[in-house]
């Protein structure tokens, strides 16, 4: 089992605490509850026995409540079918708690039906909350319909709230592929935030389109790049190195949107002093926005245990050691490592 260093992860516990809870996806009055694509059943035919009617108006009822939502979002994402949409979507347009609508978006997103995609398209174009617009970007990009593309390329490029514009730009690469290369491009060239641009970027990177696995190539003083399965990363390793394959590793853990180029060039002349090898991931937006939560919604992979397979990959090309190994986050980086060590 891996430990990690105690003297740091007590200053990152420290830091994050300082910045606050929650990543990007979480609200403290509201927060995501951690509900997995694997947790979800297959999508069932369009025959299948839905809920009773009394029974899925109960749960539109406590999906309203802060008490009682989170089990009755669990409950929808578990037992609703496609028999079901016509009530969850007159529910999504009705329903006056932004908290019970997002949910509500996701859940019909899941079911994957060519019928959600109106009511869906007007939740992305008129809902008053980020949080229910986003929420039906991510449920558009889970259907695929060509449809959705004009209202997601006008919410990705104009859109007030960042996230929105992300997701939207994620939904337009599920849908189209490759084909939307050139809507990422011009929405990167006029976009103003540096985080979305990041983001559209990164949807165009081979390393995300293919899952690429690399390992990087040991160079002594200069920082190179792996990936493993489609997770970015960079690895310095001090010229000071210990050729028996002991030199500890740190690993860097960036912010929301931050570059991994920069949190592992601020570790190097640290590296060089001490004899420390530094490992600096990107878990991107676009495959772990709630990285520093240690979630697996929306189908993406748990950053912690995508940590530690690049923990092995670097261990297998260069002369470290990573049963024990040093945490280092920032801001939400920071959250990370203090629920990774808790």
């Amino acid at each position: 089992m891996r430990r990690v260093g105690k003297a740091l992860v007590s200053l990152c516990i420290a830091g994050a605490c300082l910045a606050g809870c929650g990543g990007e996806d979480a609200d403290s009055a509201n927060p995501a509850p951690t509900v997995s694509k694997a947790d979800v059943p297959p999508v069932s035919s369009p025959d299948a026995l839905g809920i009773p009617a009394e029974d899925l108006q109960a749960l539109f009822a406590q999906l309203r409540s802060r008490r009682t939502r989170d089990e009755a979002y669990a409950g929808l994402a578990t037992d609703a079918t496609r028999v079901d949409l016509p009530a969850l979507h007159a529910e999504l347009a009705s329903s006056p708690s932004d908290s019970a609508r997002w949910r509500l978006a996701r859940v019909i997103g899941r079911l994957e039906d060519r019928s959600s995609v109106g009511p869906l398209r007007r939740s992305l174009r008129d809902d008053d909350s980020y949080y229910v617009r986003r929420n039906a970007a991510y449920a558009l990009g889970w259907i695929r319909d060509r449809a959705a593309v004009d209202d997601l390329r006008a919410a990705m490029q104009s859109d007030s709230d960042t996230s929105v514009r992300k997701r939207s730009a994620w939904a337009l690469e599920q849908i189209l592929g490759g084909d939307a290369d050139t809507l990422l491009r011009e929405a990167a060239d006029r976009e103003p935030d540096g985080g979305v641009r990041l983001s559209l970027e990164w949807l165009m990177d081979e390393t995300y389109r293919t899952e690429a696995t690399a390992p990087p190539v040991m160079s002594p003083g200069e920082i190179v790049a792996g990936a493993v399965k489609g997770t970015y990363y960079l690895f310095y390793l001090p010229t000071t190195y210990d050729p028996d394959g002991d030199t500890p590793v740190l690993v860097s853990v960036h912010g929301t949107d931050g570059r991994p180029e920069d949190y592992a060039q601020m570790c190097v002349a640290d590296a060089e002093k001490y004899g420390v090898a530094v490992v600096a991931p990107y878990f991107d937006y676009i495959t772990v926005p709630n990285y520093d939560l240690l979630e697996t919604d929306l189908g993406s992979v748990r950053a912690d245990l995508r940590l530690f397979e690049i923990l092995d990959q670097v261990a297998n090309a260069a002369p470290v050691s990573v049963e024990d190994f040093y945490l280092f986050g920032h801001s939400k980086g920071g959250q990370f490592v203090s629920r990774m060590v808790l």
